[in-house]
């Protein structure tokens, strides 16, 4: 039995001194792959330990830099030559990593995440920048959506051209965007951020060469193309400045312009002075009120049916040409040059006042001013045709004008059976095809 017993704890141990052979490789193993990883980790370090190990040797550049030009009295002039170029490219580089972060932010949706738009949650994080500075970044982060702009992201992703360049050539895409084929908006892509990223370039001369480049598009089109152009590029921006001011930006096509130059050039801009009190006020001041003046009548009107005109302008152009007959222009006494088909859209909603010359120049009219719908007239529209009346449109009367059907510059009257109410699209639309309706009681048809 003894025998048998030692026998078996001999088994037992030897079968414990194999496990334990066995676990100590296991741990070996492991140990040695544990020491790899650590290894590979010291050669590679992670995205986040790269940027942060980046950030403190350029704090650290920094510091080292302000302590240098804390005693600038010993610079030589070339290191101050130096030294801005070097600042000019770190700021450069700085700009570009700031960008990066914001780009991948905005494509993960954090600022959404809180609620908030790229500017704001920006602002958020880096209140040192100026909301001209965000703004200029959020739009190259738009810009980022369509992948036809990928070299303007890139080139400021990469440091190649600062976010407010960018920002400068992402706009004016924007504008051009809805009118060109990917072809074409490719070319401009490429001339835009060749130009951006050339440090010859100055910023003014950035925005001249966009303007020339827009500019020649428009002057290869047709006359509808660069309406169309003009129409598609509008837009009204607005700014909060530290003052306490708004400032507003508005880049309005041609026939627009005339009518807003129209406001700011009327009597209401004139000098209010008297003999007691001089008009102190200076001539972008009045330009303001007046525009102020006539944008209040039409939103404080209690009726709802302003009863001033929209605009007055004085217009001069030969009758065959206001008629449709031949292919001419009108020139406003601001300057611009309005088409025939853009003077006849205004004689709608203006109160235009035509200086209609003969063949040899010769005044044959000036005024015919009396044409307008009257306020009772438009609330009798506003109840018969219950909105705009262009196939398929449901804009409401309060904003839809009265058209004349038979259009007042081929002597159309202003009668209730000649009158119809069209929203602002649709009006120009009619006007640039020409189109025709028929009112037959409190029905409205037109020939599309």
């Amino acid at each position: 039995m003894g025998d048998e017993l030692l026998a078996e704890a001999r088994a037992v141990e030897h079968v414990e001194r194999a496990e334990a052979a066995w676990w100590a490789a296991v741990m070996d193993e492991v140990e040695e792959s544990l020491r790899e990883v650590l290894q590979q980790a010291s050669q590679s370090p992670l995205p986040a330990q790269v940027l942060e190990a980046g950030l403190v040797t350029a704090r650290r550049g920094m510091a080292q830099a302000r302590a240098a030009v804390q005693d600038r009295a010993r610079l030589l002039e070339d290191d101050l030559r130096g030294g801005l170029t070097r600042l000019g490219e770190l700021s450069l580089a700085t700009g570009a990593a700031l960008f990066a972060l914001a780009l991948e932010a905005s494509a993960r949706g954090l600022p959404g995440q809180s609620g908030f738009g790229v500017v704001d949650w920006l602002a958020q994080r880096c209140p040192w920048l100026s909301r001209s500075e965000l703004g200029d970044m959020d739009a190259v982060v738009r810009a980022a959506r369509s992948g036809l702009n990928i070299p303007l992201v890139e080139a400021v992703a990469q440091g190649r051209t600062p976010a407010r360049r960018g920002a400068v050539v992402a706009r004016a895409l924007a504008k051009l965007s809805p009118v060109l084929d990917p072809e074409g908006y490719e070319a401009f892509v490429k001339i835009f951020v060749d130009a951006a990223c050339d440090p010859a370039i100055t910023d003014a001369v950035l925005h001249e060469i966009i303007e020339t480049a827009i500019k020649a598009l428009l002057d290869e089109k047709d006359k509808q193309r660069r309406e169309k152009l003009a129409h598609e590029a509008r837009s009204f921006t607005s700014r909060r400045l530290a003052n306490g001011l708004t400032r507003f930006t508005i880049d309005a096509p041609e026939a627009d312009a005339a009518v807003l130059n129209g406001i700011v050039t009327s009597k209401l801009a004139a000098p209010a002075s008297t003999d007691d009190a001089p008009d102190l006020r200076s001539a972008t001041q009045r330009r303001y009120d007046a525009f102020r003046s006539v944008l209040g009548r039409g939103t404080t009107c209690p009726t709802g049916t302003p009863t001033m005109p929209r605009a007055t302008l004085v217009i001069t152009m030969r009758l065959s040409d206001l008629l449709g007959q031949t292919r001419g222009a009108g020139l406003t006494t601001t300057g611009e040059v309005l088409s025939a088909g853009q003077v006849r859209r205004l004689a709608c909603e203006a109160e235009l006042v035509p200086a209609v010359l003969g063949t040899e120049s010769e005044i044959l009219d000036v005024g015919r001013e009396h044409r307008l719908a009257t306020p009772a007239q438009v609330r009798a529209l506003r109840l018969r045709d219950k909105g705009c009346t262009f196939p398929g449109c449901t804009v409401p009367p309060e904003w839809c004008i009265a058209h004349h059907t038979i259009w007042w510059s081929r002597g159309g009257a202003t009668d209730m059976d000649t009158l119809a109410l069209l929203c602002e699209r649709h009006h120009t639309h009619v006007h640039q095809h020409d189109l025709e309706a028929e009112i037959n009681g409190s029905h409205v048809t037109w020939h599309v």
